[in-house]
């Protein structure tokens, strides 16, 4: 009998040691666990995270791992839940383009949690992480584009991340691999209805998908079965959640190349569907030092998914805000970037902003909606009162591999992102250790000070 995906990709995950990781990706892999931290430290200080750090707190729990912003360990399963759901609050999480999902939130908080657990090393940590990508972003690619219209794919593939990289920590044989995946597969959800109330359940989305995936591990060292054909089954996680056939092909040559390298940092903290549009917006504000009073109308094109899923006309919240196209673009004309200060009330209700707004139009372009998955694209036309028409366009955003960030931008970022809720001495004494991670012998050491 053929062996099923789970399987191939059990035996995978299995096998790989750190010696069969290129140095290209270790050192890529350390830059996304830092710049993953930066996000989970600075939404630790939001209203948002309060919310569930009360939660975990009166639930209390043996103390296994930290949740950042509580002064006590918790449980591994609140610890992965905790960090899960706080690192994307501020939507500046990294992203893959033909998976369109978030691989580090659900898979960092999970690998963390057991890594600390188990005082695991920082190889180990990082490599769990690396094989948690490569296989959540492998089924994020089958199951994409029909998967994508109702299902937040990082929600439910990041559960399978997580299963992965909780499993290869556990060191999980190959069996009990294929049934982690199985449980991981059965537990994963999380749909777009949220955006339509402008809800906050995204962040509980990225939360349980690490949570759950830890559980399946969890399960399976002891013994607990799951479906070993949870990907292509009649009743399995392909059929069930999308349109697409020839699956299989998404699962060959596993590692050849690892897909973290496919990985794009986000520039803004908004949707990744906003980001093109922002960056033609900036280079056009930027070179011509434009008035935002002299434009009579601005004309956005790009793909059918980003209208659909940031399309949001008159925000009225910080998360409305970030997934709407109309207000990221004229905070990139009126403001001169989009950072995480731009999603204030105060920005989002400025009635500057909301007359720009209204001379923003947004249209679907046949040729750019061809090129997704691969490509991000966006054009973007400004008309002025001087008769004057500026147009810019990309297809890839900056911060993706294709146009990305340097490792001093990675740094900056980092620092910026933490000194919000940390000191700068604290900052800089995190991000080296992070950035020398493989010397670690165990984990916890990165939350001594």
């Amino acid at each position: 009998m053929e062996a099923s995906i789970s399987q191939k990709c059990s035996d995978f995950v299995y096998s790989v040691k750190w010696k069969d990781i290129p140095y290209s990706v270790k050192e890529k892999s350390k830059y996304y666990f830092l710049d993953w931290m930066g996000a989970l430290i600075a939404g630790s200080s939001t209203s948002e995270a309060s919310i569930i750090q009360d939660i975990i707190e009166n639930q209390g729990g043996a103390p296994q791992a930290n949740v950042i912003g509580l002064e006590q360990k918790t449980s591994v399963l609140n610890a992965a839940l905790g960090n899960g759901y706080i690192s994307h609050i501020l939507e500046v999480d990294d992203v893959h383009s033909k998976s369109i999902s978030h691989p580090a939130a659900p898979i960092n908080p999970a690998a963390l949690s057991i890594a600390q657990t188990i005082n695991a090393s920082g190889k180990d940590l990082l490599l769990s992480i690396i094989l948690g990508y490569e296989i959540m972003l492998r089924i994020g690619e089958a199951v994409t584009p029909s998967h994508y219209k109702t299902w937040h794919t990082t929600a439910t593939c990041g559960t399978f991340g997580a299963a992965v990289a909780a499993g290869k920590l556990l060191k999980l044989n190959p069996s009990e691999l294929t049934h982690a995946l199985g449980n991981a597969g059965t537990q994963a959800a999380g749909l777009w209805e949220f955006l339509e109330s402008g809800a906050m359940s995204k962040y509980l989305h990225t939360g349980k998908a690490a949570m759950n995936g830890v559980l399946s591990s969890l399960l399976a060292k002891r013994g607990y079965t799951g479906a070993i054909k949870i990907f292509e089954g009649e009743r399995g996680f392909v059929r069930a959640y999308s349109n697409e056939v020839n699956t299989e092909e998404k699962f060959k040559n596993l590692g050849k190349p690892f897909k973290i390298l496919e990985t794009a940092i986000k520039n803004y903290a908004s949707c990744t569907h906003t980001h093109t549009a922002i960056d033609s917006a900036l280079s056009i504000a930027n070179d011509q030092h434009l008035n935002p009073d002299q434009i009579i109308k601005i004309k956005v094109y790009t793909y059918d998914n980003a209208k659909r899923i940031a399309g949001f006309k008159n925000p009225k919240s910080s998360i409305e805000a970030k997934f709407s196209l109309p207000y990221c673009v004229a905070a990139a004309i009126y403001y001169g970037k989009v950072g995480i200060d731009e999603f204030l009330p105060k920005k989002i209700n400025n009635p500057l902003i909301k007359n720009l707004m209204e001379k923003i139009e947004i249209d679907v372009d046949k040729e750019l909606n061809e090129l997704r998955p691969e490509k991000w694209p966006a054009r973007l036309e400004i008309y002025t009162k001087n008769n004057r028409t500026y147009k810019a366009g990309f297809d890839y955003p900056k911060g993706t591999p294709e146009n990305p960030l340097s490792c001093e931008d990675l740094k900056k970022r980092f620092i910026d992102f933490s000194t919000r809720t940390i000191s700068c001495s604290e900052a800089k004494n995190l991000m080296e250790k992070i950035l020398k991670i493989e010397e670690i012998v165990n984990i916890n050491q990165l939350f001594t000070k």
